[in-house]
């Protein structure tokens, strides 16, 4: 989602593949398996997210965040990114220009068919010119039980 500062000799996806394999896998082929935690979905030198929450209600995961407006390099218009990745069904609801900042919330419907599956749940931020992101944040996962 947010690697494109770090590419200076990969692609994005190529920057995002070695983050994941350097630091998201464990065990021993053809034992492995992925460290959610450890996975980052941005990475850059925008000021992150504080304080970051999630709540699951209804088949929609409702982010909340402190405004850090004016901490760093945080200003009250970055814009929400957010993750929902299911395992299950190797699929991801995302938001790339969410909410800003400073409105400290952000919504994301889940599909239907993810019910009974768990999913993993990341938030970052964008600069409003796209030009920088801050480092992720994993804030957990839940088991989708209703849509």
């Amino acid at each position: 989602m947010g690697y494109k500062l770090f590419t200076a000799k990969q692609t994005a996806f190529n920057a995002a593949m070695s983050n994941v394999l350097t630091n998201g896998i464990t065990g021993e082929a053809p034992n492995l398996e992925l460290v959610y935690p450890a996975i980052s979905v941005s990475k850059g030198n925008l000021t992150v997210v504080a304080n970051p929450a999630f709540t699951y209600d209804s088949g929609e995961i409702t982010f909340t965040w402190d405004d850090n407006s004016g901490s760093g390099t945080a200003k009250a218009t970055d814009k929400a990114m957010y993750v929902v990745y299911n395992p299950t069904k190797a699929d991801a609801v995302f938001e790339t220009s969410g909410a800003e900042r400073s409105v400290k919330t952000q919504v994301a419907d889940l599909p239907a068919e993810w019910v009974g599956d768990t999913v993993h749940v990341y938030l970052a931020f964008i600069a409003e010119d796209g030009k920088d992101v801050a480092n992720s944040a994993y804030l957990g996962s839940v088991q989708v039980v209703t849509a």
